[in-house]
């Protein structure tokens, strides 16, 4: 199994609409993509992770050419400023 792994450093006054945005939205959609077959979301502090875990990389590689530009996009219009994110991708 891999793993697409997004953290993201939260800003207080942004936590409560950043939890639920990817709780309500956000993670369904990249689920619904089909490239993954489950996802984990967690808190530690300030910063946040959510773990997509697909069969293959060919998986992960179909999300980032097919899904991420979208994704991103409409992360940006709900989040403009205060949320500075990392990624990164490995074998479970």
């Amino acid at each position: 199994m891999f793993c697409y792994e997004v953290t993201a450093a939260v800003e207080d006054r942004l936590r409560a609409e950043f939890e639920d945005y990817m709780l309500a939205k956000h993670i369904a959609e990249v689920l619904e993509t089909g490239c993954f077959v489950r996802a984990r979301f967690s808190r530690s502090g300030d910063n946040y992770s959510t773990a997509y875990i697909a069969h293959d990389m060919a998986e992960i590689d179909r999300y980032l050419e097919n899904f991420t530009q979208a994704m991103r996009d409409d992360f940006m219009v709900h989040f403009p400023a205060g949320i500075e994110l990392s990624r990164s991708i490995y074998e479970e």
